[in-house]
């Protein structure tokens, strides 16, 4: 875990503990989501609890104390339709997310974006809810109407199960056999930095995968790795790579 990170993660919840009342991150990452999972023990004394607005959501708030008051996470859910449908374009992700830090928002206090053919929903801090508003108007070429609502839509995070047979368990193994790539290809990616591991960057494409991490490389997707199972008779491992569906 990062210092910054672990240290402004410890700073909310000594204060939690100190003052018996909650305290509140912005929107974590997903890998800043993963480390602070696996440091939970290390929350234990302040209480540690992880919502996104809605079940399944990647990016999270972190909430610190237990003091059994009203302890909402200060999350709220809008809804992005167009102006006129007959002159609707379709847009991405991307496209979203772009129209809104346009608008002088920092990534961190947005969270998960759903974007629909009717549709689309952003979650975001309450705080800057009624901003955003009254200043998203358009995303991309379509002129947009953004309005708060109760609606929690659903996120999709189920996964596609492939068992796949590598020669070892090495990032730049595992992304060849993930994307069907080879391996010349698959270096490309890590040499102009496209492939992230848990959120970040990594350019070491022998680094040793483990249960849980989450691949993405630029352009082609990404996917977690599941159960890795024993050495099969030829001496190869039996892996499990989960896709979003």
């Amino acid at each position: 875990m990062e210092t910054h990170f672990f240290n402004r993660m410890h700073e909310l919840a000594d204060r939690a503990f100190r003052e018996g009342r909650y305290f509140f991150s912005d929107f974590l990452s997903e890998s800043e989501c993963l480390e602070l999972n696996a440091e939970r023990a290390q929350f234990a004394y302040a209480g540690l609890e992880l919502f996104g607005g809605a079940k399944g959501c990647a990016r999270q708030i972190a909430r610190f104390g237990c003091c059994g008051c009203n302890g909402d996470f200060p999350v709220s859910c809008l809804k992005i339709t167009p102006k006129s449908r007959k002159f609707a374009q379709p847009y991405t992700h991307r496209d979203l997310l772009g129209a809104l830090l346009s608008l002088g928002i920092d990534r961190s206090a947005i969270g998960d974006l759903i974007v629909g053919e009717d549709c689309s929903y952003a979650f975001c801090l309450t705080r800057i809810a009624p901003y955003l508003c009254g200043n998203l108007t358009s995303v991309r070429h379509t002129d947009v109407v953004c309005t708060l609502t109760e609606e929690r839509p659903k996120i999709a995070n189920e996964r596609r199960s492939e068992r796949v047979t590598l020669s070892s368990l090495r990032c730049d193994v595992t992304v060849c056999a993930a994307f069907r790539l080879s391996r010349a290809d698959a270096l490309e990616y890590f040499r102009s930095e496209r492939v992230s591991l848990n959120g970040k960057i990594c350019t070491e494409n022998a680094k040793e995968l483990k249960t849980g991490d989450c691949v993405a490389v630029r352009g082609k997707g990404k996917f977690y790795v599941g159960e890795c199972g024993g050495l099969t008779r030829k001496g190869k491992y039996a892996v499990e790579l989960l896709f979003p569906v």
